[in-house]
């Protein structure tokens, strides 16, 4: 395997720089249930004649009204707009590099480092997970949210664990941001055959999933949690995915859509070192820490760490050395209930290719 930024990628100065996670005081809560129950926040008109419809326009208006370069603020979902993520802001445990990952088209100035929130299965139920990727490099904030969006909605992501429950065919036409503050919100403008609609086959879980994978990439891009509302082909429609959509939709807590464990550095199909440091995030029982390094589905070796704090959404690191080769990384919280809760162990894993 190979890394799928050619293994030019640092990945310890976008962790240094995001360590600080600004959910660790976040107590665990009843899941989607919760969140279903509030998406509506802020009622609307039913049509808002500013928005254009295409997205062409949509850019034009973001780059008047919504131009956001160097937005702050305390959102945990932080990442910076530029190719070169090293001013990113100390709230986001993730990793990264002092230098941008490399362009695998080979024209690394018009390439920006975005998160990327996709789905995946946990015992609890699906859940988020972040992934860094390249997209188009843009000036305007609202438009690299748009490609961000586009990213998260139409590109297999990096580990085949994860998926984009949006269906096929669903367009991201444009974004516009009404101004740089918290209240202020985000428009995505959505267009596609089943987007108003609940697929055949997909949950209201998976489909209030669907909008938080949306709402945690776009403000992730901008480092603010500001407020999204949906368009449908420039229009404010009644449902996406069969959810209303006439209010404006917050981030919900991160303890209820997130992952509990999260590997960070390093991403699936990384080339590392023989001596090779992981960096993580979890929600984990009195902090307790397990890993594993799998090859050819055996455990070769394994260990136990400490995060920061236990029970919150917290960073973790370790030491791995081990033999050229390929292997599955695996990090996991223990199942404290001997599997008669039926969730098992909540893990994430990457698998990687240790080089000389």
């Amino acid at each position: 395997m190979t890394d799928p930024y050619d293994g030019r990628t640092d990945h310890d100065a976008l962790l240094r720089a995001t360590l600080h996670d600004a959910v660790a005081d976040v107590e665990p809560r009843p899941a989607l249930d919760a969140v279903q129950a509030r998406t509506k926040v802020t009622p609307m008109s039913s049509k808002r004649p500013w928005i254009l419809a295409a997205a062409g326009a949509v850019v034009a208006v973001a780059a008047t009204v919504g131009v956001v370069a160097a937005v702050t603020g305390d959102d945990p979902e932080r990442t910076p707009v530029a190719s070169q993520p090293t001013e990113e802001p100390s709230e986001e445990p993730d990793g990264g590099s002092e230098e941008s990952p490399s362009d695998p088209t080979g024209s690394e100035e018009q390439q920006a480092t975005v998160p990327v929130y996709y789905v995946g299965d946990q015992g609890a139920g699906p859940r988020l997970f972040r992934e860094f990727r390249q997209v188009p490099k843009e000036d305007v904030a609202a438009a690299q949210v748009a490609e961000a969006l586009r990213a998260a909605v139409g590109t297999e992501p990096l580990d085949p664990d994860y998926r984009t429950p949006w269906p096929a065919g669903t367009q991201i036409r444009g974004v516009t941001i009404d101004g740089t503050g918290q209240d202020d919100a985000v428009w995505i403008d959505l267009s596609g055959d089943d987007v108003e609609r609940r697929p055949g086959g997909m949950s209201e879980e998976e489909a209030t999933l669907a909008l938080q994978q949306l709402v945690h990439t776009a403000q992730g891009v901008l480092q603010q949690r500001q407020p999204v509302g949906f368009l449908v082909d420039g229009e404010v429609g009644p449902t996406v995915l069969g959810l209303g959509t006439t209010g404006l939709v917050q981030a919900a807590d991160p303890m209820e859509v997130q992952s509990s464990v999260w590997i960070i550095n390093p991403q699936d199909g990384s080339e590392v070192a023989t001596t090779f440091t992981v960096e993580g995030r979890g929600a984990f029982f009195e902090a307790a820490v397990n890993w594993e390094l799998l090859k050819d589905g055996e455990v070769v070796d394994e260990g136990f760490t400490m995060s920061e704090e236990g029970m919150t959404l917290s960073p973790y690191s370790f030491e791995v050395t081990a033999e050229p080769g390929d292997y599955v990384l695996r990090v996991f919280e223990e199942d404290m209930s001997g599997g008669t809760e039926g969730f098992g162990s909540p893990e994430d894993t990457k698998r990687i290719t240790v080089v000389e």
